[in-house]
Protein backbone atom coordinates (compact mmCIF):
# COMPACT_ATOMS: atom_id res chain seq x y z
CA UNK A 1 0.00 0.00 0.00
CA UNK A 2 1.14 3.79 -0.80
CA UNK A 3 2.10 6.17 1.90
CA UNK A 4 0.61 8.99 1.31
CA UNK A 5 2.85 11.66 3.32
CA UNK A 6 4.79 13.45 0.77
CA UNK A 7 3.20 12.24 -2.40
CA UNK A 8 2.28 14.38 -4.88
CA UNK A 9 -1.25 15.14 -4.94
CA UNK A 10 -1.97 13.88 -8.56
CA UNK A 11 -0.96 10.35 -7.65
CA UNK A 12 -3.27 10.81 -4.94
CA UNK A 13 -5.97 11.70 -7.34
CA UNK A 14 -5.43 9.22 -9.86
CA UNK A 15 -5.64 6.20 -7.05
CA UNK A 16 -8.90 7.84 -4.76
CA UNK A 17 -10.66 10.10 -7.25
CA UNK A 18 -10.07 13.19 -4.73
CA UNK A 19 -7.49 15.67 -4.44
CA UNK A 20 -6.60 15.03 -0.81
CA UNK A 21 -6.16 11.49 0.78
CA UNK A 22 -9.79 10.20 3.04
CA UNK A 23 -7.81 10.56 5.73
CA UNK A 24 -7.16 14.37 5.53
CA UNK A 25 -10.73 14.88 4.65
CA UNK A 26 -12.32 13.03 7.83
CA UNK A 27 -9.53 15.50 10.06
CA UNK A 28 -10.82 18.15 8.30
CA UNK A 29 -14.34 17.04 9.73
CA UNK A 30 -13.44 16.00 13.02
CA UNK A 31 -11.95 19.33 13.57
CA UNK A 32 -14.89 21.70 12.11
CA UNK A 33 -16.81 20.25 14.73
CA UNK A 34 -14.16 20.77 17.63
CA UNK A 35 -12.96 24.05 16.12
CA UNK A 36 -15.70 26.42 18.22
CA UNK A 37 -14.59 24.92 21.70
CA UNK A 38 -10.61 24.92 20.97
CA UNK A 39 -8.89 28.29 21.65
CA UNK A 40 -5.55 28.70 19.37
CA UNK A 41 -6.48 25.79 17.41
CA UNK A 42 -3.65 25.31 14.85
CA UNK A 43 -1.45 27.72 17.04
CA UNK A 44 -0.91 25.55 20.14
CA UNK A 45 1.24 22.45 19.64
CA UNK A 46 0.22 19.03 19.82
CA UNK A 47 2.29 16.23 21.71
CA UNK A 48 5.19 14.93 19.44
CA UNK A 49 4.29 10.82 20.13
CA UNK A 50 1.10 11.13 19.81
CA UNK A 51 0.93 12.88 16.92
CA UNK A 52 3.00 10.31 15.61
CA UNK A 53 1.16 7.76 16.56
CA UNK A 54 -1.93 9.27 14.30
CA UNK A 55 0.69 9.42 11.54
CA UNK A 56 1.30 6.19 11.83
CA UNK A 57 -2.33 5.06 11.18
CA UNK A 58 -2.46 7.63 8.18
CA UNK A 59 0.23 5.48 6.67
CA UNK A 60 -1.55 3.93 3.92
CA UNK A 61 -3.45 4.21 0.64
CA UNK A 62 -5.74 7.39 -0.11
CA UNK A 63 -8.31 6.17 -0.24
CA UNK A 64 -8.57 4.22 2.62
CA UNK A 65 -10.71 5.23 5.71
CA UNK A 66 -9.13 5.43 8.97
CA UNK A 67 -11.14 7.54 11.33
CA UNK A 68 -14.49 6.53 11.39
CA UNK A 69 -16.63 7.93 14.05
CA UNK A 70 -15.21 7.69 17.44
CA UNK A 71 -11.76 6.94 16.88
CA UNK A 72 -11.21 10.91 17.60
CA UNK A 73 -12.05 12.47 20.88
CA UNK A 74 -11.51 16.33 21.93
CA UNK A 75 -8.17 15.89 23.83
CA UNK A 76 -7.03 14.98 20.06
CA UNK A 77 -7.61 18.47 18.93
CA UNK A 78 -4.09 19.81 18.58
CA UNK A 79 -2.58 16.67 17.87
CA UNK A 80 -4.76 16.13 14.75
CA UNK A 81 -4.32 20.01 14.04
CA UNK A 82 -0.51 19.58 13.90
CA UNK A 83 -0.85 16.44 11.59
CA UNK A 84 -3.10 18.08 9.72
CA UNK A 85 -0.04 21.19 8.65
CA UNK A 86 2.48 18.77 8.72
CA UNK A 87 0.67 17.04 5.92
CA UNK A 88 0.69 20.41 3.68
CA UNK A 89 3.78 20.87 4.46
CA UNK A 90 5.42 17.42 3.34
CA UNK A 91 4.00 17.83 0.46
CA UNK A 92 6.66 17.77 -2.45
CA UNK A 93 4.86 20.13 -4.32
CA UNK A 94 3.46 22.97 -2.37
CA UNK A 95 -0.31 23.42 -2.87
CA UNK A 96 0.31 26.96 -4.48
CA UNK A 97 3.46 25.21 -6.46
CA UNK A 98 6.58 26.36 -6.37
CA UNK A 99 6.00 27.65 -10.11
CA UNK A 100 3.03 30.16 -9.01
CA UNK A 101 3.50 30.72 -5.17
CA UNK A 102 5.45 33.92 -6.51
CA UNK A 103 2.96 35.05 -8.50
CA UNK A 104 0.04 35.01 -6.44
CA UNK A 105 2.35 36.85 -3.50
CA UNK A 106 3.08 39.42 -6.24
CA UNK A 107 -0.45 39.91 -6.41
CA UNK A 108 -0.71 41.83 -2.96
CA UNK A 109 2.74 43.19 -3.73
CA UNK A 110 2.04 44.95 -6.85
CA UNK A 111 -1.62 45.38 -7.62
CA UNK A 112 -3.99 48.01 -6.67
CA UNK A 113 -6.48 46.85 -4.08
CA UNK A 114 -9.89 47.27 -6.16
CA UNK A 115 -8.46 44.87 -8.34
CA UNK A 116 -7.11 41.71 -6.43
CA UNK A 117 -10.01 39.82 -6.44
CA UNK A 118 -10.05 39.41 -10.45
CA UNK A 119 -6.26 39.21 -10.49
CA UNK A 120 -6.84 36.10 -7.74
CA UNK A 121 -9.58 34.28 -9.96
CA UNK A 122 -7.43 34.73 -12.88
CA UNK A 123 -4.41 33.53 -11.21
CA UNK A 124 -6.07 29.94 -9.50
CA UNK A 125 -6.78 28.88 -13.34
CA UNK A 126 -3.44 28.49 -13.67
CA UNK A 127 -2.95 25.83 -11.05
CA UNK A 128 -3.10 22.30 -11.77
CA UNK A 129 -6.48 20.68 -11.12
CA UNK A 130 -5.66 18.55 -8.24
CA UNK A 131 -3.82 21.77 -6.56
CA UNK A 132 -6.80 24.00 -7.52
CA UNK A 133 -9.31 21.40 -6.06
CA UNK A 134 -6.96 20.29 -2.79
CA UNK A 135 -6.87 24.24 -1.83
CA UNK A 136 -10.75 25.58 -2.55
CA UNK A 137 -10.88 22.22 0.28
CA UNK A 138 -8.33 23.76 2.25
CA UNK A 139 -9.79 27.11 2.08
CA UNK A 140 -13.51 26.32 2.63
CA UNK A 141 -12.17 24.54 5.67
CA UNK A 142 -10.26 27.16 7.12
CA UNK A 143 -13.12 29.90 6.40
CA UNK A 144 -15.34 27.77 8.72
CA UNK A 145 -12.73 27.42 11.15
CA UNK A 146 -12.37 31.21 11.28
CA UNK A 147 -16.32 31.75 11.73
CA UNK A 148 -15.84 30.25 14.96
CA UNK A 149 -13.02 33.38 16.21
CA UNK A 150 -14.68 34.76 18.84
CA UNK A 151 -14.41 31.81 20.62
CA UNK A 152 -11.92 30.11 19.52
CA UNK A 153 -9.48 33.24 18.85
CA UNK A 154 -8.31 32.33 15.49
CA UNK A 155 -8.98 35.10 12.93
CA UNK A 156 -8.45 34.32 9.06
CA UNK A 157 -5.42 36.71 9.69
CA UNK A 158 -4.03 33.58 12.63
CA UNK A 159 -4.97 31.43 9.88
CA UNK A 160 -2.78 32.62 7.56
CA UNK A 161 0.25 33.15 9.48
CA UNK A 162 -0.47 29.15 10.69
CA UNK A 163 -0.28 28.21 7.33
CA UNK A 164 1.01 30.03 4.75
CA UNK A 165 4.43 28.94 5.17
CA UNK A 166 3.60 25.16 4.38
CA UNK A 167 1.52 26.59 1.29
CA UNK A 168 3.51 29.04 -0.76
CA UNK A 169 7.34 28.74 -2.08
CA UNK A 170 9.27 32.00 -2.26
CA UNK A 171 12.10 33.34 -3.14
CA UNK A 172 15.19 31.22 -1.39
CA UNK A 173 12.75 28.57 0.04
CA UNK A 174 14.06 25.59 -1.39
CA UNK A 175 17.97 26.21 -1.08
CA UNK A 176 17.34 27.43 2.54
CA UNK A 177 15.39 24.32 3.50
CA UNK A 178 18.48 22.04 1.76
CA UNK A 179 21.64 23.35 4.27
CA UNK A 180 22.58 23.18 7.24
CA UNK A 181 21.50 25.26 10.38
CA UNK A 182 24.73 26.65 10.90
CA UNK A 183 25.18 28.04 7.04
CA UNK A 184 21.86 28.74 7.06
CA UNK A 185 22.10 31.31 9.72
CA UNK A 186 24.85 33.21 7.85
CA UNK A 187 22.93 33.03 4.66
CA UNK A 188 19.70 34.90 5.72
CA UNK A 189 20.58 38.37 6.43
CA UNK A 190 23.23 39.91 7.63
CA UNK A 191 22.03 38.79 11.42
CA UNK A 192 20.73 35.63 10.68
CA UNK A 193 17.39 38.14 9.83
CA UNK A 194 15.03 36.83 6.82
CA UNK A 195 16.74 39.89 3.89
CA UNK A 196 13.93 42.37 3.42
CA UNK A 197 12.97 40.59 0.37
CA UNK A 198 11.55 37.81 2.51
CA UNK A 199 9.97 39.80 4.60
CA UNK A 200 7.82 41.81 1.80
CA UNK A 201 6.87 38.15 0.14
CA UNK A 202 6.14 36.63 3.26
CA UNK A 203 3.92 39.41 4.37
CA UNK A 204 1.72 39.47 0.75
CA UNK A 205 2.30 35.68 0.81
CA UNK A 206 -0.28 35.98 3.97
CA UNK A 207 -2.27 38.78 2.76
CA UNK A 208 -3.33 36.63 -0.02
CA UNK A 209 -4.09 33.79 1.95
CA UNK A 210 -6.40 36.05 4.13
CA UNK A 211 -8.58 37.31 1.40
CA UNK A 212 -9.11 33.72 -0.19
CA UNK A 213 -10.05 32.59 2.88
CA UNK A 214 -12.72 35.26 3.98
CA UNK A 215 -13.53 35.02 -0.01
CA UNK A 216 -13.11 31.65 -0.86
CA UNK A 217 -16.69 31.13 -2.24
CA UNK A 218 -16.09 34.03 -5.23
CA UNK A 219 -12.18 33.39 -6.28
CA UNK A 220 -13.12 29.67 -7.66
CA UNK A 221 -15.79 31.65 -9.91
CA UNK A 222 -14.34 32.08 -13.66
CA UNK A 223 -13.75 36.07 -13.87
CA UNK A 224 -16.27 37.96 -15.94
CA UNK A 225 -14.70 41.23 -17.03
CA UNK A 226 -15.41 42.09 -20.39
CA UNK A 227 -11.48 41.27 -21.22
CA UNK A 228 -11.56 37.89 -19.88
CA UNK A 229 -11.16 35.42 -22.18
CA UNK A 230 -11.48 32.02 -21.57
CA UNK A 231 -8.77 29.90 -22.18
CA UNK A 232 -8.67 26.56 -24.86
CA UNK A 233 -11.70 27.65 -26.41
CA UNK A 234 -11.74 26.57 -29.97
CA UNK A 235 -12.63 29.61 -32.51
CA UNK A 236 -15.56 27.97 -32.77
CA UNK A 237 -16.82 27.64 -29.09
CA UNK A 238 -15.33 31.37 -28.65
CA UNK A 239 -18.42 32.45 -31.77
CA UNK A 240 -20.99 30.13 -30.59
CA UNK A 241 -23.73 31.30 -28.10
CA UNK A 242 -22.53 29.59 -24.88
CA UNK A 243 -26.15 28.75 -24.05
CA UNK A 244 -26.87 25.15 -24.37
CA UNK A 245 -29.26 24.46 -27.44
CA UNK A 246 -32.70 23.48 -27.21
CA UNK A 247 -34.02 19.90 -27.79
CA UNK A 248 -35.41 20.89 -31.13
CA UNK A 249 -32.50 22.57 -32.71
CA UNK A 250 -30.05 19.13 -32.05
CA UNK A 251 -29.39 17.31 -35.80
CA UNK A 252 -30.60 20.08 -37.24
CA UNK A 253 -26.61 20.24 -38.74
CA UNK A 254 -27.29 17.16 -40.39
CA UNK A 255 -30.47 17.56 -41.98
CA UNK A 256 -32.12 15.63 -38.72
CA UNK A 257 -33.75 16.01 -35.68
CA UNK A 258 -32.79 15.43 -31.49
CA UNK A 259 -33.41 11.22 -32.99
CA UNK A 260 -30.92 11.99 -35.89
CA UNK A 261 -28.39 13.32 -32.92
CA UNK A 262 -29.03 10.68 -30.49
CA UNK A 263 -27.91 7.75 -33.04
CA UNK A 264 -24.73 9.35 -34.00
CA UNK A 265 -23.85 9.59 -30.53
CA UNK A 266 -24.76 5.85 -30.03
CA UNK A 267 -22.76 5.20 -33.28
CA UNK A 268 -19.76 7.60 -31.61
CA UNK A 269 -20.21 5.16 -28.76
CA UNK A 270 -20.14 1.75 -30.03
CA UNK A 271 -17.29 2.49 -32.50
CA UNK A 272 -15.33 4.23 -28.82
CA UNK A 273 -15.97 0.33 -27.88
CA UNK A 274 -14.34 -1.40 -30.93
CA UNK A 275 -11.53 1.27 -30.63
CA UNK A 276 -10.73 -0.28 -26.75
CA UNK A 277 -11.68 3.53 -25.54
CA UNK A 278 -8.61 4.98 -27.35
CA UNK A 279 -7.93 8.56 -25.47
CA UNK A 280 -9.25 7.77 -22.50
CA UNK A 281 -7.20 8.64 -19.13
CA UNK A 282 -8.52 6.50 -16.05
CA UNK A 283 -8.24 8.80 -13.00
CA UNK A 284 -9.18 6.62 -10.18
CA UNK A 285 -11.58 3.98 -8.77
CA UNK A 286 -14.28 5.13 -6.29
CA UNK A 287 -15.57 1.96 -4.49
CA UNK A 288 -15.31 -0.06 -7.08
CA UNK A 289 -16.34 2.69 -9.91
CA UNK A 290 -13.52 3.46 -12.43
CA UNK A 291 -13.33 7.08 -13.56
CA UNK A 292 -12.10 7.89 -16.66
CA UNK A 293 -11.35 11.35 -18.78
CA UNK A 294 -11.18 12.20 -22.45
CA UNK A 295 -10.24 16.00 -24.04
CA UNK A 296 -13.26 17.58 -25.78
CA UNK A 297 -13.38 16.94 -29.26
CA UNK A 298 -14.61 20.59 -30.03
CA UNK A 299 -11.59 22.54 -28.02
CA UNK A 300 -13.55 22.85 -24.65
CA UNK A 301 -11.89 22.76 -21.49
CA UNK A 302 -14.32 21.02 -20.06
CA UNK A 303 -12.89 17.04 -20.41
CA UNK A 304 -15.30 14.66 -21.07
CA UNK A 305 -15.79 11.90 -17.95
CA UNK A 306 -16.73 8.47 -18.05
CA UNK A 307 -17.49 6.01 -14.90
CA UNK A 308 -17.59 1.94 -15.69
CA UNK A 309 -18.82 -0.27 -12.79
CA UNK A 310 -18.78 -4.24 -13.98
CA UNK A 311 -22.22 -5.87 -13.09
CA UNK A 312 -22.89 -9.80 -12.84
CA UNK A 313 -25.62 -9.89 -15.18
CA UNK A 314 -26.25 -11.16 -18.80
CA UNK A 315 -26.58 -7.78 -21.00
CA UNK A 316 -30.62 -7.98 -22.09
CA UNK A 317 -31.20 -8.54 -18.32
CA UNK A 318 -29.59 -5.01 -17.17
CA UNK A 319 -30.91 -3.28 -20.73
CA UNK A 320 -34.14 -4.21 -19.46
CA UNK A 321 -33.43 -3.10 -16.18
CA UNK A 322 -32.84 0.48 -17.10
CA UNK A 323 -35.42 0.44 -19.65
CA UNK A 324 -38.09 -0.42 -18.10
CA UNK A 325 -38.08 -1.15 -14.13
Amino acid sequence: ELSTFGLPLVIIQSHSGFALPRFVLEMMHFLRIAAPDTVGIFRKSGVRSRIAELRMLCDVSPEVEVFTDGKLDQSQVHDVADLLKQYFRELPEPLMTAKYSETFAKIFMHIPIEMRMEALQHAVLLLPDEHREALQTLLYFLHDIAKHSATNSMTSQNLAVCFAPSLFQLCGTTHLNNISPTRRHKTIGAAGLPTEREVRESRAAQECLVQMIEHCTKIFIAPTSPGFERDKVSEYCKGSEPDAPFLTELGLSQDGNYKTYLLQKARELLKEHRDRWKGWIVEGTVNGVEISTKKSTDGHPLRFFRVWVDIEAPPKEILTRIVRE
